[in-house]
């Protein structure tokens, strides 16, 4: 006992310091005189019968746990599993350290009775050195997943940067880029679930013979490919051909029937406004459209009955993640995340398929293009030669030129608009609005130009073309096709914003460095119409404070309106409940 003593007071622990003498044999009398014994030793002098009570009734705990035994031998393997279960337990009895101890030490045996020797002899550090290098270096080879998974958590136990509660991401990664090229090309597989256990299934569409060709055309490709196979399935969509830009067509399944009743994947996608706030100072771009990118997700076997498709050439089911399907895009847009998540926001931009990278300098953009393309190249993903550019001054994402002096609207984008005839119904202006609200940034006072049209689509309103759409129709074009540039903002420069009320809606300007920045407007609300002046033109205080809040958030700004009466609004005594 006085050896134990003497090892628990030169505080030696490292994982498990010291040992006490075998109690799992006594009854509760000796062991609760043993407890006495070591607490008076050590100096605590506890209450006698309470702690010796209490600490039995921890060992009896720890005991009904079955914590493992080591008996001592050279396997570094057996020592980690021992001392990852026996640390387990500890944390489930939220054991002190000096319980820690003892009870640890309880479950050594034979040659590992002595602690410091069992670390020396059958856990020395080159050992420990020697499994870590092996974790770092692991790879699939010749071994199936099944194996390599066992072997991958096996070394993971010597590497505690994989072993933390929080590494689940890094050790998802790690695991990945161990697999074989040929494996790891299946990057994922995407769960289509419904809420309906009933099969969705449409006739499919009369096509002409000209079509007919096509399809069967693209039919073998897919089969060759091994991207579908033919099925029995009960679900069935229709397929069609939509004519591309370069004249070639492409086969769509129409899945509107299946999306309807499909789980939606609620995965965000980004911001167009935000990607392009993250290009300022670049001035070298390269542009990469992914070829068939959806492709690369893998179908759960369970579900692939759910994409089947019908023809008159059979029927058919996909292997691997359709156009068309509600959450594709949410899918393929998380794993794009997930392989550039060290460089989003430092020189790659990602939407979908659409790669943007950008840099200050050439030999920047040099290093940051070998890094995107060995990522792609490592998981198997392909790009489309003839609409990828490279080492561009100016380049085209998104509807958008963006350019070492700002963004402005794509040209090819708003050609469409100027050639856009008089609308004839509710659905091509929705079309006309949806087209140029993507643009509205750049429109000073959008608002108030769209008004006449936006109240052609409300509920219950006869659709009369007058001269007041006849000239908002005309001002939109005009704008669209005239827009300025505007210019991406840096964040350690003040910004100044213009505000503006009127009884149509409220605007807004927001600039840097004498630059504009964006524009912004709204209409009014209903109840808004009735508001004094006072309250509108601080409505647009607020609007535009609301809307730039990303901006100016932690940044220096001034705010201008031309109602002088707002500089004594914090000299106010009162304010109503809308202010």
């Amino acid at each position: 006992m006085a050896k134990i003593l003497n090892i628990g007071k030169t505080g030696c622990y490292n994982w498990y310091q010291s040992r006490i003498s075998e109690m799992a044999g006594r009854n509760d009398a000796a062991l609760a005189a043993a407890l006495q014994a070591v607490a008076q030793a050590v100096g605590q002098q506890p209450n006698v019968n309470a702690g010796a009570n209490a600490e039995a009734r921890m060992l009896e705990t720890f005991m009904k746990k079955n914590p493992p035994t080591f008996k001592g031998r050279y396997d570094p393997d057996g020592a980690q599993t021992w001392l990852k279960e026996i640390e387990r337990i500890f944390r489930v009895m939220q054991c002190t350290e000096d319980q820690k101890v003892r009870f640890g030490t309880h479950q050594l045996a034979e040659e590992a009775d002595d602690w410091r020797e069992f670390l020396r002899r059958y856990f020395p550090e080159d050992v420990r050195g020697k499994k870590e290098i092996e974790f770092l270096e692991l790879k699939q080879g010749n071994m199936s997943v099944t194996e390599y998974a066992a072997k991958f958590v096996e070394l993971s136990k010597f590497y505690p940067h994989y072993t933390a509660e929080n590494a689940e991401f890094s050790r998802c990664i790690k695991f990945e880029n161990g697999l074989r090229p040929d494996i790891k090309r299946a990057i994922g597989y995407q769960q289509l679930r419904v809420f309906q256990d009933l099969p969705v299934s449409m006739a499919p569409y009369r096509m002409s013979a000209s079509e007919l060709s096509e399809l069967k055309k693209q039919l073998e490709d897919l089969l060759e490919k091994k991207f579908v196979r033919p099925s029995v399935s009960p679900w069935g969509a229709p397929v069609l051909l939509v004519k591309k830009k370069d004249g070639s067509m492409r086969l769509c399944i129409d899945y509107r029937q299946l999306n309807k009743v499909t789980i939606k994947n609620r995965y965000p996608l980004p911001r167009i406004d935000d990607l392009m706030d993250q290009l300022v100072g670049a001035r070298v771009f390269s542009k990469i459209d992914l070829r068939s990118g959806y492709h690369q997700i893998k179908v759960k076997d369970e579900d692939m009955q759910k994409t089947a498709f019908r023809t008159r050439y059979g029927h058919y089911e996909y292997k691997v993640m359709p156009f068309g399907v509600t959450n594709a895009p949410g899918v393929f847009m998380e794993y794009m995340n997930r392989i550039f998540h060290a460089f989003l926001d430092r020189f790659v931009v990602v939407f979908i398929d659409d790669i943007l990278i950008y840099s200050k300098t050439e030999e920047e953009h040099a290093e940051h293009l070998k890094i995107v393309l060995q990522v792609l190249k490592e998981k198997k993903l392909y790009a489309k030669l003839s609409k990828c550019e490279f080492w561009l001054k100016e380049v085209s994402f998104l509807g958008h030129v963006i350019s070492g002096d700002g963004i402005v609207v794509d040209p090819s984008k708003v050609e469409a608009v100027s050639q856009w005839e008089t609308p004839k119904s509710v659905t091509e202006i929705r079309s006309l609005l949806g087209l140029a609200g993507y643009y509205r940034r750049f429109i000073e006072g959008f608002s108030k130009l769209a008004l006449p049209l936006t109240q052609l689509t409300c509920k219950g309103k006869t659709f009369v073309w007058d001269v007041h759409c006849e000239k908002s129709f005309g001002e939109l074009k005009k704008r669209l096709t005239t827009a300025p540039v505007l210019i991406l903002p840096k964040s350690d420069e003040p910004f100044v914003v213009y505000c503006d009320a009127s009884k149509l809606g409220l605007g807004g300007v927001l600039m840097q460095e004498g630059k504009v920045v964006a524009y912004a407007s709204r209409q009014l609300r209903i109840h808004e119409k009735n508001y004094p002046t006072h309250d509108l033109e601080l409505a647009a205080v607020v609007f535009v404070l609301k809307i730039w809040r990303h901006y100016l958030y932690g940044s220096r700004f001034e705010v201008f309106s031309d109602h002088k009466s707002l500089k004594y609004f914090f000299d106010q005594k009162e304010l109503n409940m809308r202010q």
